[in-house]
């Protein structure tokens, strides 16, 4: 799980700096109906997950707008999986992007 792997308030912060930096803003978000998957289908994607509860896949479509050497677009198209417990939803997502990075949320010349 990213909790394990990244702390929470180090994630959290990387994304604000992000935000800030490039001044990102998501538009024309669409997310399809989600479709049940089998516990395999997960467990080869996520080695962590647990046999346990109810996987979804959906898609999420999205418009990124943002600021880099001029005003930019950037279309985006991601498979998302989720775990139902109960009433409860968790996210599973491929946490090495977040991890690899991370450098992009320092600056490369620290005196800046």
């Amino acid at each position: 799980e990213l909790k394990r792997i990244l702390p929470e308030n180090k994630y959290t912060e990387f994304q604000q700096q992000n935000f800030e930096k490039y001044q990102l803003k998501y538009t024309e978000i669409k997310v399809s109906a989600a479709k049940e998957i089998d516990f395999k289908t997960i467990k080869d994607k996520f080695d962590y997950a647990d046999d346990f509860g109810s996987y979804y896949q959906l898609q999420v479509s999205y418009l990124l707008k943002f600021k880099h050497f001029g005003s930019r677009e950037e279309k985006s198209e991601k498979k998302v999986y989720i775990r139902k417990i109960n009433d409860d939803f968790q996210i599973f997502w491929d946490y090495k992007n977040a991890l690899n990075n991370d450098e992009a949320a320092e600056p490369a010349d620290k005196n800046e």
